[in-house]
């Protein structure tokens, strides 16, 4: 989980909300990264919390408030196929289709762990950055549909060993 901490004089936004400051971050935020580095929370303070040597005091830092999202159980067995993975990389045991993995403490590591184990598992070559952008079981269970509905269409077959380059095929979607 990404948690923004941001200090400021409440005077200066007095009447407005810190819901209303922290979209408006947010949305600024989007334009100038990408998903996977917006932060989940925002937390408004009026001082850093400091330590007797004038640092940052990360441990008194307050926690951010768990939001909880409905559970969506898989709906097919490459849903199921690819939350398996997930709960196995991630050590939890309930995540539904619409979670998100950086949101559930995927980062960067975690992610190339789940796609070995997607190309181990799915017999799949999916790009590494497709998790980043397709931060759901959801979306890369579609990502996964759709390469292998393609490849069948080229009739080409992810299980089959590729020495020879003529017959490598890459797919950027």
């Amino acid at each position: 989980r990404i948690v923004a901490y941001v200090k400021g004089d409440r005077n200066l936004v007095q009447g407005i909300s810190e819901n209303l400051i922290a979209s408006k971050l947010r949305h600024y935020l989007e334009l100038k990264l990408p998903y996977y580095m917006i932060p989940d929370d925002f937390i408004f303070l009026e001082a850093f919390p400091l330590s007797p040597n004038g640092k940052l005091d990360l441990k008194t830092l307050p926690k951010p408030q768990i939001k909880t999202k409905t559970y969506i159980a898989p709906r097919n067995e490459l849903e199921q196929q690819i939350v398996s993975i997930w709960q196995d990389v991630l050590q939890i045991n309930k995540i539904g289709i619409e979670d998100n993995f950086f949101e559930l403490g995927g980062n960067s590591l975690s992610a190339t762990r789940v796609n070995s184990r997607l190309r181990e598992v799915l017999s799949i070559e999916l790009p590494l950055k497709s998790i980043f952008e397709n931060p759901t079981v959801d979306a890369i269970a579609k990502k996964v549909t759709l390469l292998n509905n393609i490849a069948k269409n080229q009739n080409i077959n992810f299980d089959d060993d590729l020495d020879n380059e003529s017959k490598r095929v890459e797919f950027e979607i």
